[in-house]
């Protein structure tokens, strides 16, 4: 086979791996890494598609003089690795006589006789894979759930199975009847021979009097102290114990008001006898004083619904600053590229063109100027790295934000706080506030852009036909 040439210099790769919603499946990998030099994948540029065996791309990064002066470092730096080079090679697979791989699967869950009622050990079993491009698992379904339980897994809807790793399954039997019990689990991906299946086999047996019902127990309060109001503290664990005789199922966890007392962390899903399990609750005040309220479990075992009283105070107070301004979008013919701000001297030099070659776009939204009650403070980054190619990018992550500035050998600079915006309590935009969608370029014009939106209509168009990557909703903003 030609050796094929995968990657052009892109000097936007370091960026585009260090946001975590960036790139994680081989076709969004092929666009950041590939699709400057090869184009759509289904053209077949320059021979792209003989990389569907990963092995290739990599021998390429090694002989051809090109790709190793620019994939070596990142190689080496782990900011690339042979999992991706794997998932590239499953997503070019799709255009060139269908998947390569498929999943291998492990011998049958066989649990022997088990006790009515009774949950068994638990057994554990590995999905892999045989071949040299990732598979992607579609979807995993259950025959028997209620006498097959999966207890945790790894293999779920969109994980890849890369040819040098595996997943996991892990099922617990409990036998609702006597006699041979029996189910299988069903594995659909986009390998070879799917779907594919793992059988289950057991029997139940009566004998001595019925095991007592499971029971769960917890205790009963939560205390959080004090926060300031719109500050989100720590998650506090509470710790579910069965102390009954039979496994106990949790249909239901709530707490009220969800927005003040917000879960955090589940474990708790079928509860074996003697097991325990853990829901972690956070504790974000919306206003002053004593906050109260209750953690809710619904459950199969005796005593459902159980309650838990939470308290904690809020220290503070007020809502958002008044001080609503316009965040003003403008774009650069000559670049291609998009910026925001929402500073009045920033945009004063940009209308009167002491910023050359920026003009307005139409599209603003509103933020805060100044921080106040439950406001999200957001991080302005900067990079010279691309010379006349202006990059900003703003994040109201602090792990994402140091992270940029870490992993990319200090070519991005924090440059200040770009404005304040009202929180989302539990992933969700609160009341008045509307959805901040963020988009990504690829690179396309040689260095990373990203430009934001409260409009979906243009977030589609952009992710749909600019070949543009959608990072969905980022911000919130106040109406």
């Amino acid at each position: 086979m030609t050796p094929i040439r995968m990657l052009c210099t892109l000097p936007f790769v370091l960026l585009a791996a260090s946001l975590p919603a960036q790139a994680q499946s081989g076709q969004q990998l092929y666009n950041t890494y590939c699709a400057g030099c090869h184009g759509p994948a289904g053209n077949n540029k320059n021979g792209v598609l003989g990389g569907k065996d990963w092995a290739i791309i990599y021998q390429a990064m090694n002989v051809k003089p090109d790709m190793t002066a620019e994939l070596r470092p990142l190689y080496d730096a782990q900011i690339i690795t042979d999992a991706t080079f794997m998932s590239i090679a499953g997503y070019l697979a799709t255009f060139s006589g269908g998947a390569t791989s498929q999943l291998s699967m492990p011998s049958a869950f066989a649990f022997g006789t088990q006790t009515v009622g009774v949950g068994s050990s638990v057994q554990a079993k590995n999905v892999s894979s045989i071949g040299n491009a990732a598979v992607q698992i579609s979807s995993v379904s259950n025959s028997n759930p209620a006498e097959f339980s999966i207890v945790s897994s790894t293999c779920t809807a969109g994980a890849f199975v890369n040819p040098l790793s595996s997943c996991s399954i892990s099922v617990q039997f409990t036998p609702l009847v006597a006699g041979a019990r029996s189910g299988t689990i069903t594995i659909a991906s986009n390998g070879l021979g799917s779907p594919q299946t793992i059988a289950m086999s057991g029997t139940g047996q009566t004998g001595g009097p019925p095991p007592s019902p499971g029971s769960l127990s917890m205790a009963g309060s939560l205390a959080f102290g004090s926060s300031a109001v719109g500050v989100q503290s720590s998650g506090s664990v509470l710790t579910v114990t069965n102390n009954g005789g039979g496994a106990v199922t949790v249909n239901g966890i709530a707490t009220n008001p969800a927005a003040e007392f917000p879960i955090t962390g589940l474990t708790c899903a079928s509860v074996a006898p003697g097991a325990s399990c853990t829901i972690t609750v956070a504790f974000r005040p919306q206003a002053a004083g004593a906050r109260s309220g209750t953690l809710t479990i619904t459950d199969t075992g005796t005593g459902s619904p159980h309650t838990v009283s939470l308290s904690g105070t809020g220290i503070g107070g007020g809502g958002p600053p008044a001080n609503k301004v316009l965040a003003i979008e403008y774009f650069h013919e000559g670049i291609g590229h998009y910026f925001l701000t929402a500073q009045a001297d920033e945009q004063n030099g940009l209308d009167s063109g002491v910023f050359a070659g920026w003009a307005r776009t139409g599209n603003s939204f509103y933020v805060y100027d100044a921080p106040g009650g439950s406001a999200q403070t957001i991080y302005r980054l900067y990079t010279v790295k691309f010379a006349s190619k202006a990059a900003h990018f703003y994040t109201g992550n602090v792990v994402e934000r140091d992270g940029i500035r870490t992993e990319n050998g200090g070519d991005w600079t924090y440059e200040k706080i770009a404005y304040y915006i009202p929180a989302a309590i539990g992933g969700t935009c609160p009341a008045g506030a509307v959805s901040v969608y963020r988009m990504f370029n690829n690179g396309q014009t040689g260095a990373p852009n990203h430009r934001f939106t409260t409009s979906y209509a243009t977030y589609l168009d952009f992710t749909t036909n600019r070949n543009w990557s959608g990072e969905g909703v980022v911000f919130c903003a106040p109406q």
